[in-house]
């Protein structure tokens, strides 16, 4: 069993670690598949939802960054899922934590 501020700090640490690499990946090989400016908001979603997926710091309210760029882009199951998943944490007012 770790105190709280070190299972904080484990944790934030530990999904840097993991995640960073794919936010890494993202930015690299999205951008570079963007050839037509119709795919740049699907390049900008990609990143974004990245972006949020591996912020140390995560508050509910991030998802609005997302939020508009969805109906730029094909309406799909990803397209789906972080629809409800954001509007969810914004509407529950969740903040995710380590312990």
């Amino acid at each position: 069993m770790l105190p709280t501020a070190a299972a904080e700090t484990v944790g934030s640490v530990m999904s840097r670690i993991i995640l960073l690499p794919i936010f890494f990946a993202t930015l690299w090989i999205i951008p570079r598949r963007t050839y037509k400016w119709v795919n740049l908001p699907n390049c900008f979603f990609l990143v974004t939802l990245a972006y949020l997926l591996t912020a140390g710091y995560y508050m509910p309210w991030y998802f609005l960054w997302i939020l508009p760029l969805i109906p730029l882009r094909a309406w799909d199951r990803l397209s789906r899922y972080t629809l409800a998943f954001g509007t969810a944490t914004i509407f529950l007012g969740s903040d995710l934590h380590a312990y």
